[in-house]
């Protein structure tokens, strides 16, 4: 019994047993494969719903109007976007602006998965088409009234690994005409990780004698929010923003 405890295990020899440094070495290179291969699933995914889906739903049922498009050339990961919010498919529609190969999409979106105010929506959820859908496009759940560190643990991951943040901070889509008070959490988000942000004003409007809907899009200039300001500040800031592109396009 003795000679068995004091004699070493052979099987583990010096070459099997890796120093901790080499384990963290080893793991951190099998994710950053693992992340190249995640965006290039997911880059492909989003390139083929523009190509077929997007582009061509947007030309054919609205006249889409975009302005601003120039200053989204050297925009690129890890990145905010925020924009006001009117409609289900504003997120659709960026992407379908965007041009093809742009280093803005992928673009993940923080989107709602519990509970619509439309009952087609509700619908659509309890079938799985909107978990379906957002799959494809990679969006991510908003999480509700857990706190506001909770809600951003999912967006700053994405950002610490370098990918583009769509939100929405009115946190509700807005048929009027107004821009509402923005939450904090775009802010915060942007403050907490030094992130640039690209603002967006979104607008949808008829004319007479169009039969077609305008979906107008203004890119704004992409700029870094001040660290020496509270979270209440920077939201406001970036409310006049987009209410600055907003009256661009009225």
């Amino acid at each position: 019994m003795l000679d068995s405890i004091s004699q070493p295990d052979k099987s583990l020899s010096a070459a099997t047993i890796q120093p901790p440094a080499l384990i963290k070495k080893s793991y951190n290179r099998r994710y950053s494969l693992y992340l190249k291969f995640s965006f290039i699933f997911i880059y492909l995914r989003h390139f083929i719903a523009q190509l077929l889906i997007l582009k061509p739903f947007f030309r054919i049922f609205f006249n889409l109007k975009v302005y601003g498009l120039e200053k989204t050339k050297n925009a690129g990961g890890p990145l905010i976007i925020i924009s006001n919010h009117k409609h289900m498919l504003d997120s659709f529609v960026i992407t379908a602006a965007l041009p093809f190969f742009s280093s803005v999409i992928p673009m993940r979106a923080m989107a709602e998965t519990k509970h619509f105010r439309s009952p087609y929506l509700n619908f659509l959820l309890r079938v799985g088409i909107v978990q379906f859908v957002y799959w494809w496009f990679s969006a991510f759940p908003v999480i509700r009234g857990e706190g506001i560190e909770k809600a951003l643990i999912k967006p700053r991951k994405i950002i610490t690994e370098g990918g583009v943040v769509l939100i929405h901070p009115e946190g509700r889509v807005v048929k009027n005409y107004d821009i509402e008070i923005f939450k904090r959490g775009a802010a915060i988000l942007a403050q907490s990780t030094n992130t640039p942000i690209l603002p967006i004003a979104l607008r949808i409007t008829k004319k007479s004698g169009k039969i077609r809907p305008f979906y107008i899009i203004n890119f704004g200039d992409t700029f870094v929010l001040p660290r020496n300001i509270s979270d209440e500040e920077g939201s406001e800031m970036l409310r006049k923003l987009v209410i600055k592109l907003y009256q661009e396009i009225s």
